[in-house]
């Protein structure tokens, strides 16, 4: 049998009997639900070869459920057939683990299963049922373009968390799987979860800082938006700014493939905005965003225009309006990245690739940086909200 679990009450009579419900309350007060490290190909969701409108979940072990966990093992490649792609707009598929508790024994147990989402301009994810009963464990996203009849490793977003002990002692991983959840071995800095302020001058998590101007200000008290997040605020005196990046401590090679991600939400735009960026330039200051002697590959925006992609190689730039794909105010997770050494750059949201630029590309190592910053006397505090997470990568070869 591929796929196994575990445990499923059968028969249950005696004052010794230990039921299903008891064996599987005890596995969640010893590990967290999520998958196995170390075991396989860690359920790895891939494209298949050669690419159809397909995709495999690789062997391996996880733990499934609510608070009563089932141990779930898989021990060969399980492939799904993607259903056909809409003609006009993406759609987000979920890859999951399928846990029931039925009664009845042909759908008692867990088992992989792809669920199907809605086509839309801005597609979201489906929504999951996560009881007691019935609990499904997302193991990739698969972005399905429109009118798309293949899928392809780029088109698969990696959403497996890692099981760990609840004993509140460091997670159960090998370090190098740790890193490669994180994203391949290839981290260069990331920050996650802050629970309390941050200083405006010391380094924090990888490689980050914080740095403001003016009265602006940057919190992550849960006061302030809940735990967890950073907010940056401009303040109300004429250019104030607060940005948090890399600053001269570490720059991206744009010969090596970098990948940037962050979630955040952008501030909804006025004519007392200078600019807001978040992604890569040349020069971590928001005020260097817009000016054309610094290079980039950035989300921007200035005062009441929409979002742009933008490539610059330092003398001309190459813009996209993202004005009918995203709206600002909106939260959403971000991405740029190249995967042919820097001559192509890819802008994602939430997962949806809404520009790709081949011209006016950078040249010159970059630095990571996420910012806003205001133009006016006084009255206005613009912000960046939510700010959940930075990550940035290059392949080390």
């Amino acid at each position: 049998m591929a796929e196994e679990s575990f445990p499923y009450q059968e028969i249950a009579t005696g004052d010794r009997t230990v039921s299903a419900s008891m064996f599987a309350k005890h596995i969640g007060m010893m590990r967290s639900r999520g998958v196995a490290s170390g075991v396989d190909q860690e359920l790895k969701v891939q494209a298949t070869s050669p690419t159809a409108l397909t995709v495999e979940v690789l062997p391996g072990a996880a733990y499934v459920g609510l608070t009563e966990l089932r141990a779930y093992r898989n021990t060969l490649t399980q492939p799904l057939t993607i259903f056909p792609s809409d003609f006009s707009n993406a759609r987000h598929d979920l890859v999951v683990l399928d846990l029931s508790t039925s009664t009845n024994p042909d759908t008692r147990r867990v088992t992989v299963l792809l669920i199907q989402g809605q086509p839309a301009a801005t597609p979201l994810d489906p929504v999951l049922i996560q009881t007691e009963s019935r609990y499904m464990l997302p193991l990739a996203r698969i972005v399905v373009p429109a009118n798309a009849n293949s899928i392809t490793n780029s088109d698969i977003v990696d959403l497996r968390a890692f099981s760990q002990p609840v004993s509140g002692g460091a997670p159960d991983i090998p370090l190098a799987a740790l890193l490669q959840n994180i994203r391949d071995n290839r981290a260069l800095i990331c920050f996650s979860d802050l629970t309390g302020f941050i200083s405006t001058t010391d380094p924090w998590d990888l490689g980050m800082q914080a740095a403001t101007s003016g009265s602006a200000a940057i919190f992550s008290a849960p006061t302030d938006i809940g735990g967890g997040q950073v907010s940056l605020k401009t303040g109300t005196t004429f250019n104030s700014q607060a940005y948090v990046g890399t600053l001269s401590r570490a720059s991206i090679d744009v010969t090596r493939n970098p990948y940037f991600a962050c979630r955040l939400k952008p501030d909804a735009g006025g004519s007392t905005l200078f600019t807001q960026g978040w992604g890569w330039n040349s020069q971590t200051n928001p005020g260097n965003y817009i000016l054309f002697v610094w290079h980039r590959a950035i989300f921007r925006s200035s005062t009441t225009g929409n979002l742009f992609a933008v490539t610059s190689n330092g003398a001309t730039e190459t813009t996209t309006d993202l004005g009918a794909v995203y709206t600002l105010g909106d939260e959403a997770t971000f991405e740029i990245e190249s995967t042919d050494g820097g001559t192509t750059w890819l802008f994602r949201i939430d997962g949806v690739v809404v520009a790709t630029h081949t011209t006016d590309v950078p040249t010159i190592n970059l630095y990571t940086t996420v910012g806003i910053q205001n133009n006016t006397i006084g009255g206005t505090d613009h912000r960046i909200d939510n700010l959940d997470f930075v990550y940035s990568h290059q392949d080390r070869s």
